[in-house]
């Protein structure tokens, strides 16, 4: 694929540049200075220099192919040409510095055979042998790059130019070709001289003792044995050697571990680390250095066994909460249990990476492990793992907990008057808590009617807010007030809260008039009575001048309650000489006036609760709550009547 992009990109530059070429006539050499050269150049030519740096790189001339191939590329070729030619030349110059590398290595390599550096040689060789790789492949893209070329411009470029650049690749194939046989004799070579290394090497032997074969951990045991040839002779020199230990697969004793005699003894004594395997293995190895590595093989042991005492400990988690949140602490219980220590043990726990609580149990090996989440942690499923520390001679052991984290909701409390007139102040109360404890410097936003306010919770954890309601000749009807609380506790949740005020306009309450006139009062002579007629009674009225007659009947039920709430409200106002003010609740002026009204206030203040419940219950009044708002106001019109 990147073959043919590479070709088809070619063919499309080139195609690109043909209306150009094809009107070009003179030729100039590729070998001008940019600044000063014309604004034209011959095709042919351009293609004869690329043959003839290819052939200095065939017979190895890498650095005047090099020189002659920077030129090339700053040579003066409209830029109708110029993308084609440089990714040519680019491809051109790839090749040269990969095929002079290759040429560095396998001399290196044979200089490195001759020396008897076998090892280096082959590294180098294996080097070689990726560059060989890569280099035809190289050669394959040049290959098709040229023929790309060749076809595009073949109208302009004669007999003898397109030869000079096909023979030049033609070289180019040759010498890595070239290049690939001689790394097969160097490969062949360097296999023959390591066989023959090997014949003249000397083989070793390495023995390996334990003592004690059986060890609690942090104690000692003794290492020892002896390095010698396949006949279990010494070898030449045999003092000095080093013998490093291998336990577990790790090296144990490394640099500094033990040092043969003159006859190729060894022994040293090693403190068992703190593996807490029940049983593992040991080796001796030793590692030809200097001269040793040009006559001798390496030497490594039969593993031998040794088992490894300790107190095996079981942590078992009894308590954890199932969701946790940001920055609270939450308590994770437990117990350790061991054959050795249980008291004073530490345990940790780590959530995602972060330390968030440690703890030591008691004489019993119980714990309390408080465990707080960082405040800024993502909420959701997190992996809590709890960590016993080993200690001494007893094992450590961990615990995986799958907890939810995500934050708690606060209380939140707002109270406001039941309605307000418009153009009038509205105070609005609250508090927020979490279970009873006052969240303070929470921040409070309000949002009333179009406007907004923001406070914060003061200690106890309230909060108020003042607000002008906006002055509406329309009708007001109800408004939300929607409050938003944000703790400033990272364990907190953001939280909502909603009230509803009714909002009377001038237009409520000029229709509000207008009902009552509706309603109307007809005139009486001798006593006042609130009469509320049936249908049938409105056709045919006994006395009518005796009454207080309702004529005209509400829409619904609710407004039915309302209209007598409000006339009774007129009889109390005429009574005690008390008026409901706009910016109070139809409690608060309950309050105001009961105590003034005796017996009475208690019928007021049940038709007081019913006109509450028609203002803000979504329940609809039946006929018989309706009747019986109907009997307060005539009890209560009669009594205030004596």
């Amino acid at each position: 694929m990147r073959k043919a992009t590479l070709v088809l990109l070619l063919a499309l530059l080139i195609a690109c540049s043909l209306p150009w070429a094809a009107s070009a006539g003179l030729r100039y050499t590729p070998h001008q200075n940019p600044e000063t050269a014309q604004s034209a150049f011959a095709v042919p030519s351009l293609l004869s220099n690329y043959g003839i740096a290819m052939r200095l790189i065939s017979e190895k001339d890498f650095s005047d192919a090099k020189s002659l191939l920077e030129q090339l590329k700053q040579a003066a070729i409209p830029a109708e040409l110029k993308n084609a030619m440089d990714l040519y030349n680019s491809l051109t110059a790839e090749t040269n510095e990969m095929l002079e590398t290759i040429d560095e290595l396998l001399q290196e390599v044979d200089s490195l055979i001759n020396q008897q550096l076998l090892n280096d040689a082959g590294v180098k060789l294996d080097q070689a042998e990726d560059q060989i790789e890569e280099a035809e492949s190289k050669l394959q893209d040049l290959t098709q790059a040229t023929e790309a070329i060749g076809k595009q411009v073949g109208v302009l470029a004669g007999p003898d130019e397109q030869k000079i650049a096909y023979d030049a690749l033609t070289d180019m194939l040759s010498r890595v070709d070239q290049l690939r046989d001689t790394y097969e004799q160097l490969r062949q070579e360097l296999s023959q001289k390591v066989v023959e290394k090997q014949q003249q090497l000397t083989a070793t032997s390495i023995t390996l003792v334990l003592t004690p074969g059986e060890t609690w951990v942090d104690e000692n045991i003794i290492i020892s044995g002896r390095l010698t040839d396949e006949y279990g002779n010494p070898l030449p020199d045999a003092a000095g050697k080093v013998i490093t230990f291998i336990i577990a697969e790790h090296s144990w004793g490394g640099a500094v571990g033990a040092v043969t005699d003159g006859n190729g003894y060894y022994s040293r004594g090693i403190t068992v680390p703190y593996l807490y395997l029940s049983s593992t293995t040991v080796k001796a190895l030793w590692i030809p250095q200097g001269d040793d590595d040009k006559n001798t093989y390496q030497a490594c042991s039969v593993s031998q066994d040794l088992t490894i005492l300790f107190h095996q400990s079981q942590l078992e988690i009894t308590d954890a909460p199932q969701e946790m949140y940001p920055g609270l602490a939450g308590t994770i219980s437990g117990q350790v249990t061991s054959t050795g220590e249980v008291s004073e043990r530490v345990l940790k726990a780590s959530l995602e990476g972060a330390d968030v609580g440690q703890a030591l149990t008691d004489g019993e090996g119980n714990f309390q492990l408080e465990v707080t989440p960082p405040a800024d942690i993502d909420l959701g499923s997190h992996t809590l793992r709890i960590f016993l520390i080993p200690k001494q001679k007893s094992s450590g052991e961990f615990q995986d907990i799958e907890v939810k984290v995500t934050k708690l909701v606060p209380e939140v409390v707002v109270q406001t008057s039941g309605f307000v007139f418009s153009s009038a102040s509205l105070r609005v109360d609250g508090s927020v808590s979490w279970e009873g404890t006052p969240i303070s410097g929470a921040a409070v936003n309000l949002s009333f009617s179009g406007t907004s306010a923001t406070t914060t919770t003061s200690d106890d954890g309230t909060f108020s807010f003042d607000l002008s309601v906006p002055w509406a000749p329309i009708i007001g009807g109800s408004q939300s007030i929607d409050v938003t609380v944000v703790p400033s506790e990272s364990w907190l949740g953001t939280t909502q809260a909603k009230a509803s005020v009714l909002v009377l306009s001038p237009l409520n309450i000029a229709l509000l008039s207008a009902a009552l006139i509706t309603i109307g009062v007809v005139l009486y002579r001798r006593r006042r009575h609130l009469v509320i007629l049936t249908p049938e009674e409105e056709a045919f009225p006994e006395s009518a001048e005796e009454h207080l007659i309702v004529a005209v009947e509400p829409k619904d039920s609710k407004e039915q309650v309302l209209a007598t709430y409000y006339l009774a409200v007129r009889l109390v106002q005429e009574s005690t000489g008390m008026l409901l003010q706009s910016q109070q609740t139809l409690r608060e002026f309950l309050n105001e006036v009961e105590g003034h009204l005796g017996k009475v206030g208690e019928s007021f203040a049940e038709l007081t609760w019913r006109a509450e419940q028609a203002l803000y219950s979504p329940s609809i009044p039946s006929a018989e709550e309706v009747a019986q708002a109907e009997q307060i106001a005539h009890s209560l019109e009669r009594e205030l009547s004596r």
